[in-house]
């Protein structure tokens, strides 16, 4: 997924650089990057080397879920950007859904552990500004993943 992150760049620039049109074509520019990530039977969450990312799709391929676990082994406690890069971008996604948003969040938080499910959106009756905003934590999760590499985060999907 390296080629991934010039994408991404590409499709952000997109989006804040052009009008509503422009926003829309990138948008849907960029579900090509969320179709490569790997699909899973099962959910594995047990690897505590790095940090696991569970991506919950129905099967209309709408994105209703993010699960994280575990945390990487970048640096040690306290001066590990990684972890706090995703710890950051998974409490803003639960707070941004929270806040910004009319849709029901059901979460969950606890150290090394955050997990977010819109339940309307699994059913395919979400707002626009949740399934933007889902996956704007997915892409910097993405990013990540292509700057520091496997060995500190694996994202995954499941289809339920």
């Amino acid at each position: 997924m390296k080629t991934q992150s010039r994408k991404i760049t590409e499709i952000i620039k997109g989006i804040f650089s052009g009008g509503t049109k422009d926003v829309e074509k990138n948008l849907i520019a960029s579900e090509g990057i969320f179709k490569q990530i790997p699909i899973v039977e099962k959910r594995d969450l047990n690897n505590v080397k790095r940090i696991n990312v569970i991506v919950s799709e129905n099967k209309d391929g709408i994105i209703y879920g993010i699960t994280v676990s575990g945390e990487s082994k970048y640096d040690e406690a306290g001066k590990d950007i990684f972890n706090a890069a995703i710890s950051i971008l998974s409490q803003n996604m639960v707070g941004s859904l929270r806040n910004f948003t009319d849709d029901k969040v059901e979460f969950e938080m606890e150290k090394n552990y955050v997990r977010c499910i819109l339940p309307n959106m699994k059913k395919g009756q979400g707002s626009n500004e949740a399934a933007i905003l889902i996956k704007s934590a997915l892409f910097g999760m993405i990013s990540l993943q292509d700057s520091y590499g496997d060995e500190n985060i694996i994202i995954q999907k499941v289809i339920e």
